[in-house]
């Protein structure tokens, strides 16, 4: 009998398919392979049993007796009362392989199999002049296929992206220093090695983590994405620095006064930290972080102050800005923090605290804001209220954004800092 077509699977059939399977795979490692079966229950299948939809639930039938009809699936019916109710499905072993293809799956032999090659493969043209790190991974990565649980994700596309993260590793491991010694960026990396600015694009988280815990250590695992990259010779695009107030910077061929220049300037990070650059911050009496672009103008033009040192975030801090930020704190001023009071303002504001070993104190950030601009708010998903719960628990009692949280928490609702005209 000819495979049914992937794109003919209803989902309820599709979902079966791949329980079975999974089961089928598990067994397969150790057991009776021949006995397969899943019990069709209410918690494992709703639609089945519910009392308000019968067309749900004789389309929900009718696709397991198209598959009984196929050959896949064979099925056991309820007893008494139920007989009209299936209580079991079993998986008809000899189609198997037909149904991986149906559902969009390899079988665990073949894709381990093709997965091991590769990795044979990117060895072999690493061994001798290959970096340490770089055969520790692809020895990991072995050891993982050949555990003895299955793995989950075998759609056929998924070798393709293996194969896109394997060698972009092995190419970035022999790209160290860039091209003649300077770095190139991200994008230059792409368009060089794959013909394409996006094709990485979706795995360049992964790739990071992967060069951080292998490439330099897992003491690294918490540096950031474009950190661990630059390291090894891959640059981001040219980061700029908005500044305002207190901060005299002098470098080749240039010298700026910030406490003279109003509302505010810009300097590139490499300008700025460069060998050549030196940095006069001993008459910072405060530095205010600011989340989003338009609270940091109106701060800049409506509330300037000369000894302080504002700086433009853009949401979460690129490394150039934390490295500033490290070394003002080092000077022992005071530190102010303005965002979005929601979960993702929260969470800027823990990670510049544990970025600069430092404590920061709220600014804008009261919760009578939530109440003086009620129209203004906007509701929490359930997700976020999850996520501030969680917040919750990991500060400590005394932290000055406790009250915020608890009142995000308890009202349901956010406000974005732009809402505050005058904090």
């Amino acid at each position: 009998m000819k495979p049914q077509h992937k794109s003919n699977l209803t989902a309820s059939q599709r979902t079966v398919l791949s329980l079975l399977l999974d089961r089928f795979d598990r067994s397969s490692v150790g057991g009776n392979s021949r006995m397969i079966s899943i019990r069709v229950t209410e918690d494992r299948f709703p639609n089945y049993f519910s009392d308000s939809d019968h067309d749900r639930v004789i389309a929900w039938q009718d696709g397991m007796c198209s598959l009984a009809a196929l050959g896949w699936i064979a099925l056991d019916w309820g007893k008494g009362a139920e007989h009209h109710r299936i209580a079991r499905i079993r998986l008809k072993v000899e189609h198997s392989r037909a149904i991986e293809q149906a559902v969009g799956r390899m079988g665990l032999c073949d894709f381990r199999g093709t997965v091991l090659k590769m990795i044979t493969e990117h060895e072999a043209m690493i061994t001798g002049n290959g970096p340490e790190w770089l055969l520790k991974f692809f020895s990991d990565e072995r050891a993982r296929l050949a555990d003895s649980e299955p793995v989950s994700d075998r759609r056929p596309e998924i070798i393709h992206d293996l194969g896109l993260i394997y060698t972009a590793l092995m190419l970035i491991s022999r790209t160290h220093h860039g091209i003649d010694g300077h770095k190139i960026t991200w994008r230059q990396f792409s368009v060089a090695n794959f013909s394409d600015t996006k094709v990485l694009n979706r795995f360049k988280p992964q790739i990071a983590r992967i060069l951080a815990k292998y490439g330099l250590g897992e003491d690294s695992t918490d540096l950031d994405d474009s950190a661990v990259l630059s390291h090894f010779g891959i640059g981001s695009k040219e980061e700029i620095l908005l500044l305002s107030g207190c901060i005299h910077i002098k470098g080749d061929g240039f010298e700026i006064d910030g406490a003279k220049i109003s509302p505010f300037f810009a300097i590139a990070e490499n300008a700025a930290f460069h060998q050549t650059t030196t940095l006069d911050l001993t008459g910072i009496k405060a530095v205010l972080t600011i989340e989003n672009m338009e609270s940091f103008h109106s701060w800049c033009i409506n509330q300037f102050k000369k000894d302080w040192l504002c700086m433009y975030l853009a949401g979460f801090p690129s490394s150039g800005k934390i490295r500033l930020l490290r070394q003002i704190a080092e000077t022992g001023c005071q530190f102010f923090h303005w965002s979005d009071l929601d979960c993702g303002g929260i969470r800027i504001h823990l990670f510049l605290e544990s970025a600069i070993s430092k404590s920061i104190t709220p600014y804008g950030m009261d919760p009578k804001w939530l109440k003086e601009l009620s129209p203004n708010t906007q509701p929490l998903s359930t997700a976020d209220i999850g996520r501030l719960k969680h917040q919750r628990n990991a500060i400590r009692d005394e932290h000055p954004l406790l009250p915020l949280v608890d009142a995000l928490i308890d009202g349901g609702r956010k406000l974005e800092q732009e809402a505050i005209l005058q904090p």
